[in-house]
């Protein structure tokens, strides 16, 4: 087939264009000029220069292609209105393109979030059919991004994938976690243990050409994770027996997070950068449960995680420290 990838040069989107490279697939990649390469440079891909918050260079981008993979968007900004101009307004403009196109791609992936559906009731997994409820900017841009999706169903055929917390190689998001657990701390908020479900970053990128792959209805949905639920203490326990450190939790009231987060937000404010701990995130991490099932995606898109969350975990470390970022 041939491919474009919006956001192909990011932590997802490169490994979803190895994915599709190793499986015969002729890739393009739609990026700005400034996007890095360095995980997509040396790969046998082309180039189209564009940017999905403007119109200039989408039509050109999906013209001839069959699959459209839609990672682009933001996960850390100062402020709704850029997470919405990216996230929702970018996918309504990069399906507009497609709707547009003679013929249409034959199928668009929009990726999605759990944080589109918001937090789930302890003991009870979200399941596609359930309300969703966002708590987070980030979470309401992703829900609109499905909105808008979903007023093209009968123009593109397409679908929606709702990963959790993702992780793996190349992951800047999740390695502050790391090299705070590599000190020996492990800032908590509130008293109560979590609970979440997580994805390998290749386990996505499978489950998103599965989708591709498949004969679904346009407009189907389906939450994608490694298919176990895990208690953020446990987490902890396994990431420092593979760090071998102590790790010590120093529990956070969630007046004072917030109080933290605010002030990082007014310093990021000033140097122009979004914050990585803001008072959204506090909200997203005080919920007792982010946790989803994923029997649909098994039964309609024969989605089968490989990578457990040990092995995961031990590879990324490593993956980290070979990198010198740990």
């Amino acid at each position: 087939m041939r491919v474009l990838v919006t956001g192909g040069t990011g932590f997802v989107g490169s490994h979803l264009v190895e994915a599709l490279l190793e499986n015969g697939h002729e890739v393009r990649i739609l990026a700005r000029r400034s996007s890095p390469q360095r995980w997509v440079g040396h790969l046998s891909v082309s180039w189209c220069w564009g940017d999905v918050t403007e119109d200039r260079g989408l039509r050109e981008a999906v013209e001839g292609v069959e699959w459209v993979f839609h990672l682009a968007g933001l996960t850390k900004a100062r402020c709704l209105h850029d997470y919405l101009r990216v996230n929702a307004e970018g996918t309504l403009r990069i399906l507009k393109a497609c709707a547009q196109a003679d013929p249409p791609p034959r199928r668009f992936i929009l990726l999605s979030s759990l944080a589109a559906c918001g937090p789930a009731a302890a003991g009870r997994p979200l399941r596609e059919g359930d309300p969703c409820r966002p708590v987070s900017h980030y979470g309401i841009s992703k829900l609109e991004a499905e909105r808008i999706a979903s007023s093209f169903v009968e123009k593109v055929p397409l679908v929606i994938l709702r990963p959790p917390a993702v992780y793996g190689p190349r992951d800047r998001d999740i390695l502050a976690f790391f090299r705070l657990l590599k000190r020996g701390w492990n800032p908590m908020i509130g008293r109560g243990d979590r609970c979440l479900s997580m994805i390998h970053v290749r386990d996505l990128a499978r489950g998103t050409l599965l989708a591709a792959q498949s004969l679904v209805p346009s407009g189907s949905v389906f939450f994608l994770s490694d298919g176990s639920i895990h208690r953020w203490s446990e987490v902890v326990l396994l990431l420092s027996q593979i760090m071998g450190v102590r790790v010590r939790s120093v529990h956070i009231p969630f007046f004072l997070a917030y109080l933290i987060a605010g002030c990082s937000e007014a310093v990021c404010w000033g140097l122009r950068r979004p914050p990585l701990l803001n008072r959204q995130k506090v909200i997203e991490m005080r919920a007792e449960a982010w946790t989803c099932e994923i029997q649909r995606a098994k039964e309609y898109l024969g989605f089968s995680p490989c990578i457990s969350i040990e092995s995961g975990l031990r590879e990324t470390y490593h993956w980290y420290r070979k990198q010198g970022w740990l």
